[in-house]
């Protein structure tokens, strides 16, 4: 300014002294051409006017020129203006002063050119030496042009607008105004104080507006006098910041700057932001301007609250908000600050975000080239979870991250908590291990990301490969690609896949995984060790493919698998051989529990070794997947099976079953039941038939057993989420069911009595227990008829009726089979036999021909029969004795090696007629007995000493007795 101030005195202090020369009437406007000649020779630049000259010397000197233009083109300087209005006090023009009453320019346009960071070397040939001063310059609509070609940029200032006063051109000046940069508008205000050699102090605030920040510079612009040519001055001083930044969030910055045309300095920086300003950063700040500008920013804190200062009402959550910018910053062409790129160092001891801390956060992005960052992070998160990035990021409107990646965590459910809360659009799906790492090269974008070289640690197991996935993008479904392998994979507890279908059902899947062995910690029968398990499984749309299974070494298990299915149909092929299934019939019944798979798991033993050839077809209509066609084919244990299954002519299935063992016990433990040692009962076969659809065939069974015969024809079903059921008409026929009972161990091994059957009922089964209605036939020469229920909470119940039974039979329960007493003994001594293993029962029966004793029989007896636990009762016992009835309870009672008795009798009018009591009337007698390794004799000196006991209530004309052993 003090330049073009010059050129300004000069001028018009040589026009004005031509002035005085010259007649005062001249036409200067006449005079263009030599105006400009002594304009150009005095300014050592070219000037033209094209517009008006006017100038006058009273009563006041001014002069003024219309459409001016001064070009040095060797310097690279072009000054044009719309209108100079220059006027000066007369009486310090006559003192040899200058004072300009007023200096006006209007839409002056300047054009400078940098060389080597100093202005031109265009001078006026001729300066003033005297004191000049500008009681008032004003611009308007003014422009500048600087032009840094060594940088290759300029600078653009329009629309200025200037209000200034200057004492003298050393200063001080005082000014306010406005300028367009780039189209935005600021407005500033100017004082100094008067140059002291080198250094200008200066006093400078541009005011804040919702397009930049305020700033308050205080401190000293310092020249450079020893310079050939005129070097901008540099700026050092305090500089104070302000404004409002993402977030809707005020901020303040202050430093210390150090300043050049293309370089500036911000030390000491400190920054406050937050509404109440209270969280804080401090560092540096370097500005580069030179051919690659660059800002470098070098920040720090201790810990910020970021929950606190990013929670507004009516806004996302913390979390969601600082995603979303990051987002939007990636998608910018450039991560720029005040339009220049930014290299930027990040780091803070904690962070406050989504509840919990983030700690040791070290963050850096450096601009790199067009669209194009270095990009580092690391911290530390909840559940122990760590991250680190290092690479490029391609910004733009699909911005790339492409570099190395670490990340992990402790504990992986604590961090799934975390991040599920506060994105849940990023929602991890529940994973059977505890912690998780994996580091390699990632390509992470919006569409998606690919992590390629990975090495991945799950707990113990260290996995290899390559994961990818894109996210759903309009019609086109998400997409999640996996290709991993590992030596050795161990598990802590099986996943809920059930979970992991969910959460990918609108994904298409390509799996591949190759795991030479596995450790299952908790696979419901302990920990698991099995050799190889490889598969490839892809799906596409509705289309699902198990291209490959692979099992080896599973708990002596081998297994093979193939298939496909989709919305409409799908297709499934097995192969297993197995030395034994109990791993692998729990691991089945732990991903698809239900009744079969359950039991299966519970009687693995019975079904081991295994050898299966399945081949399953299905279709899904609208009452959900049907099975289509089934052929199985194989070995459980010793018994050979084939099942069939093809469509009916009509509705539903054809279903046959076959099997064949060569020894009845072992299918019967492998339909549930427990068998005893013993005789070889021989060969069983099951047959059976079924039509219709699976909830409701109607089937037919028949098997062969030890010379039983089981039929059973009903139907036979399965409903969603209910155990399978059947109902129909059940038949049992043996010649001697005896050789099954001794089995089964419900009769003494040793029982000879041949125990011929036949009986019928109305049969239901289903997961609540049996029940048999309607139930007839004859055991032995004695008929049955009745109605029996079991069920696992309250056994069998129900009522029985038959011909004939006796006390000793029913004693035998608790007491064990009679033992053969020694020739001429009336008890045998040998200990009681082991009692019978029989589930718990309440019964109600009536029995035409009840035996008490060998030579003393009741008739049309009513009771109750209780089984529990070793314990046999006769609850209410009632019957027809003689002339008179019989009433009782009794309950015995077996433990082991102990045997216990107890109970009540009492006779109403029954007449005795005893070796050891006679006589009639109405008696009652208690009794009680109990015996440690109990022997029949025992038992026969109970039944004497009883008999005692009551002749001696009957002499002594006692109708109440109580008969306890001592």
């Amino acid at each position: 300014m003090r330049e073009i101030l010059t050129v300004l005195a000069v001028v018009l202090i040589v026009i004005l002294t031509a002035a005085l020369a010259v007649p005062y009437f001249i036409d200067w406007n006449a005079e263009r051409s030599l105006v400009e000649a002594q304009l150009s020779n005095l300014t050592g630049a070219e000037v033209k006017i094209r517009g008006g000259i006017d100038l006058k010397i009273l009563p006041t000197p001014y002069l003024q020129l219309a459409d001016v233009e001064l070009a040095a083109p060797d310097s690279g300087t072009d000054v044009k203006v719309a209108e100079l209005h220059l006027e000066i006090a007369l009486a310090a023009l006559l003192r040899g002063e200058v004072d300009f009453v007023e200096a006006r320019f209007v839409a002056p346009k300047v054009q400078l050119r940098l060389a080597n960071s100093t202005l031109p070397s265009w001078r006026p040939r001729h300066g003033f030496m005297g004191q000049m001063r500008f009681e008032r310059i004003s611009v308007s609509d003014g422009g500048l042009l600087l032009d840094d070609r060594d940088a290759k940029r300029t600078y653009h200032f329009d629309k200025i607008a200037l209000s200034a006063e200057a004492d003298a051109l050393t200063g001080p000046f005082f000014g306010d105004g406005h300028f367009d940069m780039n189209g935005v508008p600021a407005a500033f205000h100017l004082s100094t104080g008067a140059r002291e050699g080198a250094n200008l102090p200066v006093k400078l605030s541009i005011d804040e507006s919702a397009q930049h920040p305020g700033a308050d510079f205080d401190g000293n612009l310092a020249f450079d006098s020893s310079a050939a040519e005129f070097a901008l001055p540099t700026a050092s001083g305090a500089l104070h910041l302000s404004g409002v930044g993402p977030f809707d969030l005020p901020w303040q910055a202050s430093g210390t700057l150090d300043a050049a045309l293309r370089r500036a300095k911000l030390s000491n920086l400190d920054i406050q932001f937050g509404g109440d300003l209270t969280a804080s950063l401090d560092g540096d700040a370097d500005f580069d301007l030179g051919p690659a500008p660059r800002m470098h920013l070098k920040l720090k804190a201790q810990q910020i609250n970021l929950d606190q200062l990013l929670t507004a009402k009516d806004a996302p959550a913390p979390m969601q908000r600082l995603t979303d910018a990051a987002e939007n910053a990636a998608s910018a062409p450039a991560v720029t600050l005040f339009d220049l790129p930014l290299s930027l160092d990040l780091a803070a001891q904690t962070l406050i975000l989504g509840g919990d801390a983030l700690n040791d956060v070290a963050g850096s992005v450096s601009a790199a080239g067009p669209q194009n960052d270095i990009v580092h992070l690391s911290a530390k998160g909840p559940g122990g979870a760590h991250l680190a990035l290092d690479g490029a990021l391609e910004t733009g409107s699909a911005p790339v991250f492409k570099g190395h990646v670490v990340a992990g965590a402790d504990d992986i459910s604590r961090f799934r908590d975390w991040l599920n809360t506060n994105l849940p659009q990023f929602g991890l799906p529940d994973v059977p291990f505890q912690s998780a790492a994996l580091e390699g090269t990632a390509n992470i974008s919006q569409v998606g990301a690919v992590g390629s070289d990975l090495v991945i640690h799950v707990d113990g197991s260290v996995l290899t490969g390559t994961l990818a996935y894109t996210r759903k993008i309009g019609i086109e479904r998400a997409r999640l690609f996996a290709d991993l392998s590992a030596q050795r994979l161990e598990l802590p507890r099986l996943p809920d896949l059930s979970i992991l279908a969910r959460q990918t059902s609108d994904f298409d899947l390509a799996l591949r995984f190759d795991a030479r062995s596995v450790k299952l910690a908790d696979s419901g029968a302990g920990t698991l060790e099995t050799g190889q398990i490889a598969f490839d499984f892809a799906k596409t749309g509705a289309l699902s493919q198990l291209k490959s299974l692979y099992v080896s070494g599973f708990d002596g298990a081998n297994a093979t698998a193939s298939g496909h299915w989709s919305a409409g149909a799908g297709e499934l092929a097995l192969q297993l051989d197995a030395e034994h299934i109990g791993a692998i019939a729990t691991l089945a019944a732990r991903l698809a529990p239900s009744a079969e798979t359950n039991f299966v798991a519970a009687h693995s033993a019975e079904f081991s070794p295994m050898h299966l050839v399945l081949a399953v077809k299905g279709d899904t209509g609208a009452s959900g997947s049907n099975l289509t066609s089934l052929n199985a084919t194989g070995m459980a244990g010793a018994t050979q099976f084939v099942a069939t299954a093809a469509p009916a002519q009509g509705k539903g299935l054809d279903v046959t079953l076959s099997a064949k063992a060569p020894e009845a016990r072992a299918l019967l433990r492998q339909l549930g039941f427990t068998t005893f040692p013993g005789k070889k009962l021989g060969a069983a076969t099951l047959n059976g038939t079924a039509q219709g659809p699976l909830d409701r065939l109607d089937a037919h069974v028949a098997a062969s057993l030890a010379g039983a015969a089981i039929d059973f024809s009903g139907i036979v079903g399965r409903q969603e989420r209910v155990d399978p059921h059947a109902a129909g008409t059940l038949k049992i026929a043996s010649a001697d069911l005896a050789s099954v009972l001794r089995a089964l161990g419900l009769v003494d091994s040793n029982l000879q009595t041949r125990l011929p059957l036949n009986l019928s009922a109305a049969a239901h089964i289903g997961g609540d227990g049996l029940a048999l209605r309607a139930l007839s036939g004859t055991c032995g020469v004695n008929k049955l008829s009745g109605d029996l229920t079991y069920s696992a909470d309250k056994g069998v119940t129900g009522t029985l009726q038959t011909d004939a039974l006796s006390l000793g039979t029913l004693l035998q329960l608790a007491l064990g089979p009679a033992r053969t007493a020694k020739r001429g003994a009336a008890w045998s001594e040998a200990p009681f036999a082991p009692p019978m293993t029989l589930p718990p029962a309440l019964i109600a029966l009536h029995v035409g021909t009840f035996g008490l004793t060998s030579n003393v029989v009741a008739q049309s007896a009513d009771f109750n029969l209780l089984l529990a636990g070793g314990q046999v009762g006769l609850q209410h016992f009632s019957a027809k004795l003689g002339a008179g009835r019989i009433f009782a309870d009794l309950t015995m009672r077996r433990s082991a090696a102990t045997a216990a008795a107890e109970g009540h009798l009492s006779l109403d009018h029954y007449a005795l007629d005893l070796p050891t009591a006679r006589g009639a009337g109405v008696w009652q007698i208690r009794f009680r007995w109990h015996r440690a390794e109990p022997r029949y004799t025992d038992l026969g000196a109970r039944r004497v000493r009883h008999a005692q006991c009551l002749r001696s209530s009957i002499d002594a004309q006692r109708s109440h007795s109580d008969c306890t052993d001592p």
